[in-house]
């Protein structure tokens, strides 16, 4: 089994669901134009944490 997970943040620089998809399935190891009905897509969401000190509402850099 092949994965290749990437952060949110990833779908940002590429802009379209095509390049994103074709990024996927390069880190995975195959040609971006592959295609399998084996395939399995997996989506998560996550929670960016700034780094620093939160006082009244405003972020201090550590």
């Amino acid at each position: 089994m092949r994965r290749a997970p990437f952060l949110p943040s990833v779908w940002e620089t590429l802009g379209t669901s095509q390049k994103f998809l074709g990024r996927l399935k390069q880190k995975a190891g195959f040609p971006c134009d592959h295609r399998s009905a084996s395939v399995r897509i997996e989506r998560y969401a996550v929670e960016s944490i700034p780094r620093g000190r939160i006082t009244a509402g405003r972020i201090n850099p550590p």
